[in-house]
């Protein structure tokens, strides 16, 4: 129990101090009262005052240096020599006196030693000994037990006291940073989102702090994690780094059922006992271990590390189950960027009506995960994972198709062998035809992209038309409308990825627009223009890097540079292969032109679906809520099933190669008897051909080549 006075206080080292200070002002007072009673006068008690002074001063001068007992010892001498000339009946009561004085000076000394204070230092003084004055201190200010005889024991209780303190302080901390401070701390930044959220949250802090990457390195996921909003809690987590993953670790068991794991039975007949929650505990480890031998090292390393994390603060299975539930529920994760997950752009459709593309996060939101629906089927020699068809995109209130009949003569004539547009040439009709701001679209294979384009191209050649398209009264199908271009004051160029897609291209563009009169050339590394088809082409077709070239010179073809009135980029995802550079700087460059210039060029990219469709868009330069279309795979005109499959064995080898035709070969056989068309991708160009000899020759050998 700590001791305390009336005040219930912890004595301080001051009090202490004042008690010795009161302690000696009544004594020094009891002795004036004494030499009072007994008629001792003053002034022969500052002689002999000063008599006695006078004598410290010549001991002290020969040795500086001597203890506080030979400072008594003089004292006592002095008290002696005045007692001599007092009274018989005084000797007793100077005796008594001259002991207490002893007695005091060695309990100050002894209790100032006991605090680790230094000892007072004598008075050295030349003049006659002058009594101090005498002090009133209030009775509170000094705790009652230092009116006890035994100081010392005092000061031992006082020490013992303040170590329980000391140990009660220390047991408080130490749960300061353990598991549940590292809980409760993720479920403040977390709050509103679930208990889950917290969980995940805190896997993924305690995943960082237990790595061997240094504070420098995980200072920024750390941040991310956490937010700027609890800069307190960052500084907490890097400074204390060590403190907490010690601390949880000594709380889990998860290092004991791992230990048990690997301790091996003795022979004989071994009984052990073990709780449920310990026998659920390692159930888990062998399962995520065998996880990470079946699974690729790398990405199971991470996975695994996680995992682990999860098993240390206790959440185990749940906290997987928890995280499916949670992805069940919401369907998706949105990793669209704070500051646009809350606006909702008019042109974005995907099957799932959201606007993250339904990309989905892996359990700990490190990796994409698989699309929902998506089986893996594991089998003696081979694994197969089967992402099944996308639902379609749900169609909104909006929307209508385009007849062709509605058009002006201009797109009518040119689609005349349509009946309307499909869906997603319908949704983009009035941007691409009707107005002249830039344009993403990202949509998948085979969705009518070519002919968005010719949209665009269109739009460019009414505004060099006499008469406009929309006001010439055409109604006869049967004639094409009469229509004077002004071809030699603009130019289009369409730039396409591969020469054999510009080939195609130039057929198809030249047989849409022959009734106009307007050229359509090829321009590559291949096919060359003299000046003068240059100046007799409208339409340029041309790859990335013959128009760098062409434009990159200072002079020269300057003419047919500030005729390019439209800019097609077909394929722009290749931004981020090897050739994105040559296609990023022509836009750059096409921008400057404008700028420096003041000319209009219409700017266009066609793409397959991108994940980062916005930043592509800001690139362009074109407006998010009027020129950027995203449609996801809901879109695809023909309904497209992927198998994936990985045989067992070396990689390379003929045993796997064969083992791989094999299983290629009983998966189209069985696609194909179903009345389905099948596409085979390998890996390598020189692989086609022997894939497809080897797909023959086991057809010839099970007797299904019709």
């Amino acid at each position: 129990m700590p001791l305390t006075n009336a005040d219930n206080c912890i004595p301080t080292f001051t009090d202490l101090l004042r008690f010795r200070d009161s302690r000696r002002d009544r004594l020094l007072s009891d002795r004036e009262a004494t030499l009072d009673m007994f008629g001792v006068s003053s002034e022969s008690a500052a002689d002999k005052g000063k008599g006695k002074s006078e004598s410290e001063s010549k001991s002290k001068g020969k040795g500086k240096g001597k203890s506080v007992e030979d400072d008594e010892e003089h004292a006592g001498q002095a008290a002696d020599n005045d007692a001599s000339h007092e009274p018989d009946s005084s000797q007793a009561i100077w005796a008594e006196l001259h002991q207490s004085i002893k007695r005091e000076r060695r309990v100050n000394q002894q209790l100032l030693s006991q605090i680790g204070q230094p000892t007072t230092q004598p008075r050295q003084s030349s003049g006659p000994l002058s009594l101090p004055p005498r002090r009133t201190l209030p009775p509170a200010t000094i705790p009652a037990i230092l009116l006890q005889r035994d100081l010392s024991g005092f000061v031992h209780e006082l020490e013992q006291s303040q170590d329980q303190q000391r140990a009660q302080l220390a047991a408080q901390d130490s749960t300061k940073y353990g598991k549940r401070w590292l809980i409760a701390r993720c479920q403040a930044a977390t709050a509103g989102l679930g208990p889950a959220a917290a969980e995940v949250m805190c896997t993924e802090i305690f995943t960082l702090l237990r790595s061997d990457r240094s504070d420098t390195d995980i200072q920024g996921q750390l941040l991310e994690l956490v937010g700027f909003s609890s800069m307190d809690f960052l500084g907490d987590l890097i400074s204390q780094r060590a403190q907490i993953v010690e601390r949880i670790a000594k709380e889990s068991n998860y290092a004991k059922a791992e230990a048990a794991l690997k301790t091996r039975a003795l022979p004989g007949v071994q009984a052990s006992i073990q709780t449920a929650s310990e026998i659920a505990l390692q159930k888990e480890i062998l399962k995520e271990k065998r996880k990470g031998k079946r699974a690729a090292h790398h990405d199971k390393k991470e996975e695994t590390e996680e995992q682990k994390s999860a098993q240390i603060l206790g959440f185990g299975a749940d906290l997987l189950r928890a995280r499916e539930r949670q992805l069940a529920e919401r369907g998706e994760e949105e990793l669209l960027p704070a500051s646009r997950k809350a606006e909702q752009y008019p042109h974005v459709y995907t099957s799932s009506g959201r606007a993250d593309g339904g990309s989905v996060l892996s359990m700990f939101g490190t990796r994409y995960s698989l699309p929902v629906g998506t089986t893996r089927d594991e089998y003696p020699d081979h694994e197969e994972i089967t992402i099944p068809i996308t639902k379609p995109a749900p169609k909104r209130l909006t929307e209508a198709p385009v007849m062709i009949g509605e058009m002006d003569p201009l797109c009518q004539y040119t689609f005349r062998k349509y009946t309307s547009l499909n869906r997603i040439q319908s949704i983009i009709y009035p941007t691409a035809y009707g107005t002249n701001e830039n344009i993403l679209l990202s949509a998948p294979t085979g969705a009518g992209k070519t002919d968005v384009a010719l949209l665009t191209i269109l739009r460019t050649i009414s505004q060099y038309c006499s008469p406009s398209p929309a006001d010439l009264d055409w109604h006869d199908i049967s004639r094409k409308p009469e229509f004077v271009v002004a071809k030699s004051d603009f130019k289009i160029v369409y730039v396409a990825p591969m020469k054999a897609l510009a080939a195609e291209v130039v057929e198809k563009y030249q047989s849409r627009l022959k009734w106009l009169g307007i050229q359509c050339r090829e321009l590559t590394g291949d096919m060359q223009l003299t000046k003068a088809e240059v100046d007799a082409t409208q339409i340029i077709v041309t790859t990335p890097e013959k128009w760098d070239v062409v434009t990159r010179k200072s002079s020269g073809d300057v003419d047919l540079v500030d005729k390019v009135k439209l800019l097609i980029v077909d394929e722009i995802h290749l931004l981020n292969e090897d050739r994105g550079s040559v296609i990023e700087t022509l836009i750059a460059r096409t921008q400057r032109q404008v700028e420096s210039r003041q000319s209009m060029i219409r700017l266009v990219g066609l793409s397959a679906t991108l994940p980062n469709y916005m930043d592509v868009a800001g690139f362009l330069g074109v407006n998010l809520h009027k020129g950027m279309f995203y449609f996801d795979s809901g879109f695809r005109p023909v309904p497209l099933e992927q198998h994936f499959v990985g045989v067992h064995g070396k990689a390379g080898t003929p045993a796997t190669a064969r083992l791989l035709n094999r299983v290629c070969y009983d998966r189209v056989q069985q696609l194909v008897s179903d009345g389905h068309q099948v596409m085979v991708f390998v890996h390598a160009r020189k692989e086609t051909v022997n894939t497809a000899k080897a797909l023959r020759e086991l057809a010839m050998q099970e007797g299904t080549l019709d």
